[in-house]
């Protein structure tokens, strides 16, 4: 319960790969997953309310694409934060959406810049083909296009050292870019976050609905300024196995992905309206 003894409306924001959905991409399960939720007997009466939230570095079409599969659409932190969508009433594949960041055009043509710097060896997905994109992230066509659709950001394959990285991040802060250290991918963005987007739909649902409070999910660098920022959390492992925050008394390391493990961790939290999200 919060401090006065009342039951928590919540915010539950997660992002996608690693957390939600694992390696096997089981997206039907996923928005199943979503959906179980609202479904949940401390539901029931009404008393809760429930809203969630993707953050995630998927463009807004990929997120669009899940999201429609949900009877509960989620509001949507695409582009790492650069940009939020809200579902339009009633209406599948409807969005108002804004976005906070630079534009997709202007990013790339900082970056364009950094190129004549020789340890600065990189390709964004601007630089690839489709094809290049599908061997990288192994989409399908489909979902390839929709990854391309870029609004407000660069994800990015580094090939320079570590070194260079770190200065490279520096130069991109001097032309009101950030970097943001992913899984897979890097994604060069404005001035934006996951954690910012996270708080204006916060603030947001407050003015709606009173006090919400919020769990983030997530699994990668990416995603540790959201969940710090968070009431509370749940990582999931890396790809090297690891986590990127430590578990603490409302952090709670979840043991692999996918829709069973994050739908047992978040609907545990629901059910005992508790910032504590261990699941033994």
């Amino acid at each position: 319960m919060d401090k006065y003894g009342q039951l928590m409306n919540w915010l539950i924001a997660t992002d996608l790969d690693g957390t939600l959905l694992n390696d096997e991409y089981p997206v039907e399960a996923a928005a199943a997953a979503v959906d179980g939720l609202f479904g949940l007997p401390a539901l029931a009466d009404g008393s809760v309310t429930l809203q969630v939230a993707l953050a995630t570095s998927k463009t807004l079409a990929e997120c669009v694409r899940f999201a429609d599969r949900c009877a509960n659409r989620p509001i949507i932190a695409f582009e790492n934060g650069a940009g939020l969508a809200w579902p339009t009433a009633a209406c599948k594949g409807r969005y108002e959406f804004a976005c906070a960041g630079m534009d997709y055009s202007r990013i790339r043509e900082r970056l364009q810049r950094l190129r004549a710097i020789p340890d600065y060896r990189f390709r964004g997905f601007g630089d690839m083909s489709a094809a290049e994109v599908a061997q990288r992230t192994g989409l399908d066509e489909e979902s390839v296009a929709d990854a391309m659709l870029r609004k407000a950001s660069e994800p990015l394959v580094w090939e320079g050292s570590h070194r260079a990285l770190r200065s490279f991040a520096k130069d991109l802060n001097v032309l009101g870019l950030d970097l943001e250290l992913g899984g897979r991918f890097h994604h060069v963005t404005g001035r934006s976050s996951k954690a910012d987007a996270v708080a204006v739909i916060g603030q947001r649902l407050a003015g709606q609905r009173g006090a919400m409070a919020t769990l983030a999910c997530g699994d990668a660098p990416n995603d540790v300024d959201m969940m710090r920022a968070a009431d509370c959390a749940l990582v999931f492992p890396g790809r090297n196995g690891g986590y990127v925050l430590p578990e603490g008394p409302k952090v709670t390391h979840a043991r692999g992905a996918g829709p069973d493990i994050w739908s047992e961790h978040v609907s545990l939290l629901i059910q005992s309206n508790s910032l504590e999200v261990d699941c033994e």
